[in-house]
């Protein structure tokens, strides 16, 4: 669902069989829609004040069905001097 919006159809997000092709055990999550998902279930559960930074960093591919834990981090952000 999410390749066709973005087009994206990289066959690693498309089917367990096009990225066990590509060497993966399964097909794995976009990491834009991983992103989406997670601060959409982050703003379901906590207040997010605009503007905000969303600092994302993928550390692994998230193979398909997963569960993951998601939780915010505080921090406070000072914008550069334009």
């Amino acid at each position: 669902r999410f390749a066709v919006p973005v087009r994206d159809f990289n066959p690693i997000h498309l089917s367990d069989w096009s990225a066990r092709l590509l060497g993966q055990r399964s097909a794995i999550a976009h990491g834009l829609y991983s992103a989406a998902r997670c601060l959409d279930l982050l703003r379901q559960h906590h207040p997010i004040a605009t503007p905000f930074v969303l600092d994302v960093q993928f550390k692994r591919p998230l193979p398909l069905p997963a569960r993951i834990v998601v939780a915010p981090v505080l921090s406070v952000f000072t914008p550069p001097h334009m």
